[in-house]
């Protein structure tokens, strides 16, 4: 029967009342004991740090200041010297030193807790890979979130926030299965050693916004799109759809020029960026705005996609889309709004759009992916012929964002 120890820590921030002198010249540190060795004393500059550490036992978090450290390694209750190091810690980091190896050939691995925000509705999943081979981390949904975790290094890779059912590999033969509690905006530390042992560590962070672009307005022509009188999107045609931006969170105020030409704004209005993924699109001809709209980015289930339509075609009152079944797939929709996110089943869909209870206007074949988001936007007048069809946006989590 193999062995398998699952032990969970709660990692959180010590937030201590010091002078604003001594907040800007600290760290914090804890160590675990994951080695053969029973049971460890811990010395930080020749005084103890920490007292019997007992194997797969993490001591409590401790403040350090920064600068150079030296720790030194004991076989607890004596003076047995097992291993020593140094290092350096700067202002605000989040260190786990980790102790492996056997009493003739301990070692020290220094880990550095990644505090940087996360993108919107994900996870950042770290794997520390101190075991016998290179792992492979599949989710039963068909997501492989590690592709490669080579021995002795850390991995890291954001994914949707949600629960997963995780196959282990190594070499391509699943070693164990578990499950990771990946909630959005956490990061998830998996200290992988031995062949099936693990130890997990979730940490809570900070989200970023996740803002895209799309330039749906027909006789607007090229345009510039200001944050906070801060040039992001330049530029910009008629259909044209930008990559996503990772943005801090708070209040923006949104300028849209004709390109080049910062006197008069087509449009400007103050724009909120939070935890949720944001497609923002520019129509209209006499009354040309801009609407955002919140875009699902969390895991989904084996083996479906999402997607979800937005109308902004003019002269069309009210928009039903058609797949084929009995039943519309969207019904009556008016102009300006979007559906939710709906589950649909990979495969080529034929979707007929149309007025409500009037004319077909044309058939858009879409190719649906597992794991993909799609946003189908129809735009432009119904009153021109071939002025009618779709921007269709297909996004995937494996797509990095853009630097704002």
């Amino acid at each position: 029967m193999r062995k398998l120890l699952l032990v969970v820590w709660i990692v959180s921030l010590l937030v201590v009342a010091l002078p604003t002198n001594a907040q800007t010249e600290s760290s914090t540190y804890s160590v675990v004991n994951l080695s053969s060795v029973e049971s460890l004393d811990i010395e930080l500059n020749g005084d103890i740090a920490f007292l019997d550490i007992a194997t797969n036992e993490r001591s409590p978090e401790r403040l350090i200041n920064s600068g150079a450290q030296n720790f030194r390694i004991q076989v607890a209750g004596t003076d047995a010297l097992l291993a020593e190091a140094d290092y350096e810690f700067a202002n605000g980091d989040l260190v786990l030193l980790i102790i492996t190896g056997t009493e003739n050939a301990l070692e020290i691995l220094r880990y550095d807790f990644d505090l940087t925000p996360v993108i919107a509705h994900r996870a950042n999943l770290t794997v520390v890979n101190i075991g016998d081979a290179p792992l492979t981390f599949a989710a039963q949904n068909g997501d492989t979130l590690i592709q490669d975790a080579p021995i002795g290094e850390f991995t890291s890779q954001q994914i949707p926030g949600g629960v997963y059912q995780v196959n282990v590999q190594a070499d391509g033969i699943q070693r164990y299965q578990t499950t990771l509690n990946a909630g959005a905006g956490t990061l998830i530390t998996y200290i992988a050693y031995g062949e099936t042992d693990f130890i997990t560590y979730t940490l809570e962070l900070e989200q970023d916004g996740y803002f895209r672009f799309v330039h749906a307005g027909r006789i607007t022509g090229m345009i510039d799109v200001y944050f906070n009188d801060q040039l992001q999107f330049a530029n910009l045609n008629y259909r044209d759809v930008t990559d996503y931006i990772q943005f801090p969170t708070g209040a923006y105020t949104v300028a849209i020029y004709p390109s080049g030409d910062t006197a008069t704004p087509l449009w400007q209005g103050d724009v909120t960026i939070n935890t949720t993924p944001l497609t923002a699109v520019a129509f209209g001809e006499t009354n040309f705005r801009m609407i955002t709209y919140a875009d699902d980015h969390l895991q989904m289930a084996a083996d479906t996609a999402r997607i979800r339509f937005i109308h902004t075609g003019l002269n069309v009152l009210l928009l039903t889309v058609r797949d084929g079944s009995s039943e519309p797939f969207v019904g009556g929709l008016e102009y300006a709004l979007a559906t939710r996110n709906q589950i649909i089943a990979p495969g080529t869909v034929d979707f007929t759009f149309r007025e409500t209870d009037g004319d077909d206007y044309f058939v858009e074949s879409i190719d649906i992916e597992a794991n993909h988001t799609y946003t189908i936007i129809l735009v432009g007048n119904a009153l021109l012929d071939d002025e009618l069809q779709t921007l269709i946006l297909d996004w995937t989590w494996q797509t990095p964002p853009s630097a704002p």
